[in-house]
């Protein structure tokens, strides 16, 4: 493909240094067509990281601040009455966008939540009646704080389950951090950001994603995972359906990104950290547990 995507990581890692596998996994979820939840403290670069990457492909991005008082309506949109044309019109949410910035999205009531999420789902939002269809390019990078429960309403399983990969971005290292304090804010920097894809590419390469060549091979040890998930004594419920091809579908991209047309069965093992944990239930509300069962079955994979 004559579309090189390796031009967006470039510009994305011109402002966030040293984190260039977060960069590539989130890039790979978007081009999958999935929805990113970052689960980190603030101030580590989650913004930044979302509008790095609506900037670096010519789409259009909105944040959303979600609060305990938000409404579906604050989100979606509403009707209001107008009175030149003498009849109702729709005004457009903030989630009529490309680039979607749900910010500390456990802070809205579970009402907004599932606002959100179906639209997420359905790529479509349904007011008074009528049905209106979001951009063709849509993801949701939603953001949660996991040190601060103090208020918030926790996402539930079925919900989690719309989320291609939960990562973390973690600290910056002592010497991106110590770069960051002699040359400024990064966030400062993001006006230099170049256009390197347009919205026309971007629909292109999630075309070309699809068509990754998947052996036997490798569907045998997402099997493998993703039964073990269901048959382990700690795990009330595995990895669903939903989740087993929206995992295929993250390792045609990421493959992708790493200049192969096929994936391997290192893809899996490699993604299954970020893409797993999130979709099977324990006893563990904080799902420390879920990626410590994740990894073990991984270990067990014979390659």
């Amino acid at each position: 493909m004559a579309i090189n995507p390796k031009k967006v990581e470039f510009e994305i890692s011109r402002i966030i240094k040293g984190k260039e596998n977060v960069i590539r996994y989130v890039l790979a979820a978007f081009f999958a067509g999935g929805h990113i939840l970052i689960e980190d403290v603030p101030g580590v670069g989650k913004t930044t990281l979302a509008i790095s990457m609506a900037k670096a492909m010519s789409l259009a991005f909105n944040r959303i601040q979600f609060t305990s008082d938000l409404m579906p309506s604050d989100i979606l949109g509403i009707y209001i009455y107008d009175e030149k044309k003498k009849d109702f019109i729709f005004r457009p949410g903030p989630i009529f966008s490309n680039i979607i910035l749900a910010d500390e999205i456990n802070r809205a009531p579970p009402k907004t939540q599932s606002a959100l999420l179906e639209a997420m789902a359905e790529k479509t939002v349904s007011i008074e009646g009528k049905t209106h269809k979001l951009e063709d390019v849509f993801c949701v990078i939603a953001t949660q704080n996991p040190m601060d429960n103090y208020g918030t309403f926790a996402l539930p399983e079925s919900e989690l389950d719309r989320f291609m990969i939960k990562i973390s971005m973690g600290y910056p290292s002592y010497d991106v951090e110590k770069l960051m304090i002699l040359n400024g804010d990064p966030s400062e920097r993001l006006v230099d950001i170049q256009s390197v894809l347009t919205k026309q590419d971007v629909l292109d390469i999630m075309k070309h994603v699809k068509h990754i060549h998947v052996s036997e091979d490798v569907a045998d040890v997402l099997m493998f995972i993703v039964q073990k998930t269901r048959k382990h004594k700690d795990v009330y419920v595995g990895v669903s359906p939903r989740g087993t091809l929206q995992m295929i579908n993250l390792a045609k991209s990421y493959a992708f990104l790493m200049d192969r047309d096929f994936v391997t069965p290192f893809d899996i093992i490699e993604l299954a950290p970020i893409a797993l944990p999130h979709r099977i239930l324990t006893d563990d509300t904080t799902q420390k547990k879920n990626s410590i069962i994740i990894e073990e079955i991984v270990k067990e994979v014979k390659l």
